[in-house]
């Protein structure tokens, strides 16, 4: 009996790299401060239902509802956006999930298909990837872009019906790793098994992947058992 030909595809922001906290969320409550709102990480996490996850325009639009109103969601989104570049560029390293390395070496070893499918700007997603060492798993043809589906982000399913393609996989032989419930619906939706990694595991977020569709969430990459 022929063996059944399966693969990954792996978000990029979140179960590769993380930006979160220190990156996309401190710019976020930073911005927030300029408009009056004074928030803990803790009590942002309770606060702003999209922190984790995002968008970040609607994690915009809820800190303009309990600000002082003085900038719009737009301007309170470009001026958050701006301060994370600041924090990217003078950044050294950007920092990878634990076990990632180790995960990745184990599927190479085992001859597993694997992809990156991700909604990122492309400017920005090859530096994640060329600034990690990722590219030595993930070269520009192993990397799924919204560019390369004509800009249907998810939670559309296009990006993961397209890593699928590349893999020359049936998308129900396709695992799709996420970290936010907009990649959970697009996996989902492209008719894959779902699996969470967030970089938050609190039970909000874990309730909120499970729901959108993941059938397991794990904490971090050493958890994950290939033989499930």
């Amino acid at each position: 009996m022929a063996t059944k030909e399966v693969g990954f595809a792996l978000d990029l922001e979140g179960p590769l790299v993380d930006l979160e906290k220190e990156g996309h969320h401190a710019a976020t409550l930073r911005a927030a401060r300029m408009v009056g709102v004074e928030l803990t990480f803790e009590e942002a996490l309770e606060t702003l239902p999209h922190l984790a996850g995002g968008p970040g325009i609607i994690t915009c639009g809820e800190i303009f509802l309990i600000s002082n109103k003085s900038q719009t969601p737009e301007q309170l989104y470009e001026l958050k956006e701006n301060l994370f570049l600041e924090w990217l560029q003078d950044t050294p390293i950007i920092p990878v999930r634990i076990g990632l390395f180790e995960f990745l070496e184990e599927m190479h070893r085992r001859d597993i298909k694997m992809m990156i499918g991700t909604g990122t700007e492309k400017h920005l997603a090859l530096s994640y990837v060329d600034r990690t060492g990722l590219n030595k798993w993930f070269p520009r043809e192993k990397i799924v872009l919204a560019e390369d589906v004509g800009g249907k982000n998810k939670p559309l399913p296009d990006i993961y019906l397209e890593t699928a393609r590349v893999m020359s996989l049936k998308v129900g032989n396709q695992t799709v790793v996420e970290g936010s419930v907009r990649g959970v619906l697009a996996g989902v939706a492209a008719g894959s098994s779902v699996i969470g990694l967030p970089v938050y595991y609190i039970e909000p977020v874990i309730k909120a992947l499970q729901d959108a569709g993941a059938f397991i969430v794990y904490r971090e990459w050493p958890e994950v058992d290939l033989d499930r």
